[in-house]
Order: C-alpha cells, then structure tokens, then sequence
C-alpha cells in the first residue's frame, strides 16, 4: 500500500487490504428507522411503499421519495430519537462481525441515506459509545427550521449530503477508493438492502444484499452480481473465507446467490434456478379438463327437455362450450405483490386467446392522435387488423368526449377490445371509471413508444422535451404490438397469493391449450413471482364449474421457515403484538363501567314499549276498521 494517505479517503489510515462500505438501516438494524418513523408517526406504510416502488422502477428520484416522507413526520426530534432507541433493533450478529473486522483490520464505513445524527445516537445505545466513535458515518443530516427549535413540532428537517437524485449518492465516496491505482486500491465490500443502495450496486468488488429486499430485485433486473445474506452471520462467513484464501473472489462475485450451509463453516455458491414445469403433466391435465368440460355440456343437453338453439353444428362442441374460459391459478407462499395494479401485465402465447377477426378495436394513444390515425391508415399497416380498428382517440379527446357515464357507456358498448398506449394507462382509472367497473373490457397495455436511450450525464434532471418531437415506433412494429396485445393472456397482480389467469377456451385442442398453460406457468413464475420456484406453492388448471387439476405442487409450505414462521411467545411475536397495540394509542375505548351499564339501557328502552301496548293496540284496530270500511266501499262501486 502506498505510505500517504490522502486525507479525503481516512478508511486508508491503517494502510488494509480490505475494506467493508455497509447501509445502516434494515442492514445492520433489524428495522428500517427511517420507515418506521414513517410508517408510525409519519403518512405510513402505504404511501410509503408505493414511493419505494416507484424509485425501484425509475418512475422518481429517491430524494424526492425520501423528502415526502421525512416531511410527513412532524414529531419533535428528540421524541423521535427517543422513540427509535425504544423500538430499533441492532442484527443479533453485528458485534461480531465488527469484532472480527477491527481484530483484522477491515475498516468498516457506514454509507447510510439516513441522517448521521440518527445513527450515532443508534449504534451508541446498540453498539457501545466507544465502539459508534470507531465507525466512520457518511450520511444526510439534520437542521432546525427556519425560526424553529429542532426539538418542537414541525421543527426539524433533512439536510442532504449532495444534489444527486439519491441525496446521498453512495458510490461517490466507494469511488474514491475504486478509482486508486492497482497496489494502491483494497478490495471493497458493501452490504446493503433497499432503494437507497442502487448507486452502491455497481461500485464494490463484492455485493450482500439482504434476502427477500429491493436490492435483490434490482440486482436482478440489472445483472449487478450479488450474494444474498440473512443476518451478519452469513457475511461473517463469506468474509472470513475470503479473507482466508478458503474461497474464490471471482467465483464470490459473479455467483448470482450464495446459499449457506448453517452446519459448517463451507459456502456453496449456486444460481437460483428458473421454474419450469413438466410438459407432460400440462398436456395431461388439459386433456383431462376438456374431455370433462364436453361430457357436462352433452349430459346437460340430454337431460334438458327444451332444444338449444345456440347449439352448433358440431354436437360435440357447442358453442357454450367454445366460449368456456380455462384458468391457471397459480398459489404463492407470499403475496405475489404489495399492492393492487390496475395496469395489467402480459404474456404472450403461442395459441391467442383472441381469434375473433370480427372483433372491434379502440385505440386509445398519447398525443396527438393525428399521428397514430395515420399509422393505423398507412400502406404498410397489414388491411385486415385495420378493417378491425374501428377508432383511434388520445386521451386528451377522450376525456373531453366521454365525461358523462352514460357516454362513457356507450364508448364500453361500442367496441369489444380496448387497448391503450402505456405512457397513458395509468390515468384512465380517474378519467374513465367505467373501464374498471367490466372487468371483460380492462384496457390492455401497449408499447407504442421508443425507449429513449440512458443518459448518465443528465441522470436526475429533468429534461425539457421538444414539442414537435414525436415519440412513436415504425408503423410495422405498432401492428405487431397491436397483434401480440389483443392475443395475450393478461396477468393482474394484487396483494394476494391467489393469482388467476385465462389461459384458453374449451374449444382449443389438449396440445394448444397445454403449450399455453406451460408458457404462462413459467413465465408467472420466473417473472412476477417472488422467490421464483421457491416462492410457487402450487399451479392448477380448471374450468368455470369444475374441480382445479394439479400441474405442479410443492410440498414446502414456506419460503424459509425460519423467517415466515414465528413461534408464540418469542421476541419477534411480542415486538408484532406491541406494534398493534400502539396502533391504538389516541383511540378511546369504552369503560368497564359503561359496558356493564349497556344492557340495562336497551332493557330499559324495552320496558317503555311495553308500558305503550294499549295505545298500540288501539291503534291497530282502528286502522284495520279503516282498511275494512274501504275495501266494502271499493267492493259496492264496483258492484253498481
């Protein structure tokens, strides 16, 4: 190692080979602190999630994200120290991992999106003061309000570290270190767990990211090499054997997850293997299914005793029975996603589900809709899906044309198949309810736009976009769009484990509704579910009225039971209970007394419509004399 030691880069102070960058919350604490303040004395959990997913699929900055939620939070800061020190619990592996790294001399750096004076006040309580004074922090900060005291209601606010879109962009400071001349330059580790680590992803020589978080799923979605960890003992052990020469560095980094053997000290590196069912079984089942579904339909037919006038021609397959849905449900260990989307995903199939060259056709496109009608009017726009399109509106038209219900009706009744520009979707629930009361007739999404290229060098600002500037595909590629949309099975994600998707009719041949079912089964299962193949309880297929048939089960009932399952009475369970009844605080509750005393008034109300019944009674009989007196009346007139 080189004998300065710049004073910009003071993990080099102790000239290691090793150094180990980490988060601070979720990472080293159990919880979040950020989120919990947040989730209990802030706009809570909901909103808080839906910005974390947000940032997660680049649709915002994580500074923005963050900024709503420190904003949310009006407690003083003192309280809201003293709150976390009650409630933020330090990884049961921690201590030891920090023994280990200072008896080794791997300076350990705390890159947090959190605020410094948070984390010291944390690892002081967690960790021991002595111990917090070892660790170098890099963070956010925290300042009073303008004409405010930082401990009083409304008076405290973040400061960020930088202007980047993350506030504090961690691979600033790992670059300093990364960027240093070979023999100069220690190798670098980071752990971390969740949005804020993205920038970090791709700077460190070797990244842990915490199971079942959303650095997984970025690391995934960006095939940033990772390995996953449970707790601090995971990372002990991996580090401990790199450190000893035990295991590769190469191999380490570009495994895609790291499984670890709890009995030994060995690491097994693996890649999570993609879910696929058995052919045979689908094709099985399928056959199963519509020999079923065709022997209820003729059964049904011969033991009515009226003639089906919508029977085809074709005894063997009715037109009821061509129109019969066939689901694939699909059963998760964990719910399938957090929260409910309104914007369907597809999934392309090698049989569509959509053959009907009959069917009617609106688009429903970004500005201006000029463009896309001349698209769909171009030579090069195949005559027979144009012949189907029957109108092309933007979604500026649309809702200047159809903002009373019953236009919007008429709009539904118009048309069999919607389909709408993805740059727009997510406004039609507002602007055009009726969508979402037919379920039959959701808009499906389409991508008619470019993706526009990266640009690192205006990466979290925003661009001004030039207003002549049209952003669509070639004409050739909207009709393939359209073509594959209107065919596809659609896939609506909720916060359930139950998930349903139409995969073919009844009318369909075994092989074709099989190849279907497979494409879909692992497609749901590689793409949407978390966990993949570990996280896939069971696949069935099934008809509208008939019993669901098995394509695949598994017989783990958990992802991890470690982890899903809590034992009655342990720590966590408490911690879970505590968390409801705080839930509480604020709400009044009914006294003992004045539930004692609730039966006694209803007995009371009770004994004044006894003391009432001669005064009901004779009102009673004086209108049944009335009814009487009326119904004679009616009976002569009509009589004369």
């Amino acid at each position: 190692m080189g004998s300065a030691t710049p004073a910009a880069l003071p993990a080099l102070k102790s000239n290691p080979k090793y150094i180990f960058f980490t988060d601070f919350d979720g990472t080293i604490t159990l919880q979040d602190s950020n989120d919990f303040m947040t989730d209990n004395i802030g706009f809570g959990a909901d909103l808080r999630k839906k910005g974390n997913e947000d940032v997660l699929f680049g649709r915002r900055d994580f500074r923005d994200s963050f900024q709503e939620m420190m904003d949310s939070i009006t407690t003083p800061y003192d309280q809201c120290i003293e709150l976390l020190l009650k409630n933020i619990q330090l990884d049961p592996y921690f201590k030891e991992f920090y023994g280990y790294a200072k008896a080794n001399n791997i300076p350990i750096v705390v890159l947090s999106g959190g605020m410094t004076p948070v984390i010291r006040a944390l690892l002081a309580h967690l960790l021991g003061e002595e111990e917090a004074k070892d660790l170098q922090i890099v963070s956010n900060h925290v300042k009073a309000r303008p004409g405010k005291s930082i401990n009083e209601e409304k008076g405290w606010q973040i400061e960020f570290h930088d202007d980047s879109g993350f506030g504090h962009d961690k691979s600033l400071e790992i670059r300093k270190y990364s960027s240093l001349p070979e023999g100069e330059r220690p190798y670098l580790f980071y752990a971390g767990d969740g949005v804020s680590d993205l920038s970090a992803a791709k700077e460190t020589d070797m990244m842990f990211a915490k199971a079942g978080r959303d650095l997984v799923t970025y690391c995934e979605k960006e095939n940033v090499p990772f390995t996953t960890f449970k707790d601090f003992s995971d990372i002990l052990s991996v580090v401990t054997d790199v450190v000893s020469g035990k295991l590769s560095v190469k191999d380490a980094a570009t495994a895609a997850v790291i499984k670890f053997n709890m009995a030994s000290s060995s690491t097994t590196v693996a890649k999570q293997a993609n879910f696929a069912i058995d052919p045979e079984q689908a094709l099985k089942a399928s056959k199963a299914l519509l020999a079923h579904i065709k022997k209820t339909a003729k059964d049904n037919a011969a033991s009515s005793s009226k003639k089906n006038i919508l029977e085809a021609a074709n005894d063997e397959q009715s037109l009821t029975v061509s129109e019969t849905p066939i689901w694939l449900t699909v059963t998760t260990k964990r719910h399938i996603h957090d929260s409910k989307a309104l914007k369907p995903n597809k999934i392309f199939l090698p049989h569509p589900l959509n053959t009907d060259n009959d069917s009617t056709i609106c688009l429903i496109v970004s500005e201006p809709q000029r463009h896309y009608k001349n698209v769909v009017a171009s030579e090069e726009f195949p005559e027979e899906l144009r012949k189907r399109i029957t109108r092309v509106i933007d979604f500026k038209h649309l809702t200047a044309k159809v903002k009373q219900y019953e236009a919007q009706r008429k709009l539904l009744l118009e048309h069999d198949i919607f389909l709408a520009d993805d740059r727009i979707i997510n406004r039609l629930p507002k602007a055009i309810s009726v969508f979402y009361k037919n379920t039959t007739k959701r808009p499906i999404p389409v991508v008619f736009g470019n993706k526009k290229p990266k640009d690192d060098a205006n990466k979290g600002k925003k661009v001004k976009k030039n207003p002549d500037e049209i952003n669509c595909r070639p004409v050739t590629e909207v009709a393939a769009e359209i073509q594959k949309a209107i065919g596809a099975a659609l896939v609506n994600l909720s916060p359930s484990n139950n998930t349903a998707v139409k995969v073919g009719y009844a009318s369909m041949s075994g092989k074709a509704l099989s190849e279907n079912i497979v494409k879909v089964a692992n497609e749901m299962a590689n793409k949407y579910v978390p966990k993949k193949k570990n996280g896939v309880k069971s696949i069935f297929v099934k008809g509208p009225e008939t019993v669901a048939l098995p394509i695949w089960q598994d017989a783990e009932l958990w992802v991890d039971a470690e982890t899903d399952v809590i034992e009655k009475g342990s720590e966590q369970a408490k911690a879970i209970e505590a968390r409801k009844e705080q839930a509480n605080v604020g709400k009044k509750r009914k006294s003992l007394d004045a539930s004692e005393e609730e039966p006694k008034s209803k007995k009371a109300k009770k004994d004044v419509t006894d003391g009432n019944d001669d005064k009901l009674d004779k009102q009673i009989a004086e209108r049944k004399s009335k009814l009487r007196n009326a119904k004679k009346a009616a009976q002569s007139a009509m009589e004369d």
